[in-house]
């Protein structure tokens, strides 16, 4: 049988079938949503019916990527921060007054994903199962900045990748960086792949990320390469082969006087910070970590100038909270919401450090999984997506 393929007549066939009925939904509910009086139920009932045939018609549109739903694409984008494809598509047939407001629900508690008012009055919701498929990996890079020189230079580069709001325990790929910076995996110590900063034990070297992924802890991936930047750039990015997007979380820099230090990265090849707990937590707990950078060997005339902690979520590594760290060693915790989404947290130390003008900002990671109650493993997450509608002034 022939696939059917994405711009085939077939969908655009399917697209207008259920645009055509939900059209229908809308003209029944703007007859009667306004409509307050003996006419109540029928407002009700016509804005139950309405968000239930938005939610259906948005999980039957294919989105842009295979296999993904409209809903779920734009779910993802509201989560990011964009939610102007699912704004404009519900307020073209929302009658006037009528507000609504888009929510995800773990089983605890309701995640809001985007609101146009606060819920009032009558609120008529209606849901609808979601299988959320996120999936990319976050890159940092253990020093910021590097010298602009022919000299090979060894920088170390952190890859988490993530598959389906987890750690992606069997990704194998390179990594590649563009825009003024060549990488190369060489033999012996300076090219070889490290897991927790300790050598795998392969007789040759490695030509991309180690797999299957078996350490126990959820610490990444730890690429250890060198680095030729004969010309100075603002700015370079690290790309993967991974079959996923990678979001690369560190802003680097050439500079043509800096020196790099070699210590520092030697010391951080080893994660300096740890989840607590065996990395896990669930909703409505506390996860921690606990970070050591007190034997940290700074060069003459550096000191710290900031300590930050980020937490970045399943949702295609948004971050979700920050704070400060107050000293060199000690234990950071995060409460977990009631409402957060099941997956994997990347948890980085970002340390800046500075001389005489010069600045050098310092990255380390580690994870945990945020679990459901009563679940021990990471398993694809499944939540209710819930619609809710309602009007301004009108009980």
């Amino acid at each position: 049988m022939r696939a059917l393929r994405r711009d085939d007549g077939h969908f655009q066939a399917l697209e207008g079938v259920l645009f055509a009925t939900f059209l229908l939904s809308v003209v029944v509910w703007m007859a009667t949503a306004p409509t307050v009086g003996p006419e109540l139920a029928d407002r009700d009932a016509a804005s139950s019916a309405f968000a239930r045939d938005v939610l259906q018609v948005l999980a039957n549109l294919p989105g842009d990527a295979p296999f993904e739903s409209r809903l779920h694409q734009w779910t993802t984008d509201a989560i990011r921060g964009d939610v102007s494809n699912l704004s404009d598509w519900i307020n073209r047939t929302m009658p006037v007054g009528g507000s609504w407001g888009l929510y995800l629900d773990n089983g605890e508690e309701l995640e809001i994903i985007y609101e146009t008012g606060t819920p009032a009055g009558a609120v008529q919701t209606q849901d609808i199962l979601l299988y959320p498929d996120w999936n990319y990996a976050l890159a940092f890079a253990t020093l910021d900045r590097q010298p602009a020189t022919t000299t090979a230079q060894t920088m170390n580069v952190k890859v988490i990748p993530v598959q389906h709001s987890y750690i992606d325990r069997e990704a194998a790929g390179s990594v590649n960086f563009t825009n003024g910076m060549s990488f190369v995996l060489s033999t012996g110590a300076d090219g070889i792949l490290y897991r927790n900063g300790i050598p795998p034990e392969y007789p040759d070297a490695l030509t991309g990320f180690d797999a299957p992924y078996t350490t126990s802890s959820l610490l990444d991936f730890t690429a250890s390469v060198l680095a030729y930047a004969s010309e100075p750039a603002a700015t370079y990015n690290v790309t993967t082969s991974l079959p996923y997007e990678t979001i690369d979380r560190t802003v680097y820099s050439v500079h043509p006087t800096y020196v790099a230090d070699a210590a520092i990265q030697t010391f951080l090849e080893t994660p300096r910070v740890s989840a607590d707990n065996n990395g896990k937590a669930r909703p409505g707990e506390t996860a921690t970590v606990t970070y050591n950078y007190d034997a940290m060997p700074l060069a003459l005339g550096w000191t710290v100038t900031s300590r930050e902690v980020h937490v970045y979520g399943p949702v295609l590594g948004q971050e979700v909270t920050s704070g400060t760290l107050s000293s060199s060693s000690g234990t950071w915790g995060w409460a977990v919401p009631r409402s957060a989404l099941y997956g994997t947290y990347v948890v980085e130390i970002r340390q800046t450090i500075g001389s005489g003008g010069l600045v050098q900002t310092l990255h380390d990671v580690t994870a945990f999984d945020v679990l459901r109650k009563g679940v021990d493993e990471p398993v694809p997450p499944v939540y209710r997506a819930v619609l809710a509608i309602w009007f301004e002034g009108v009980d």
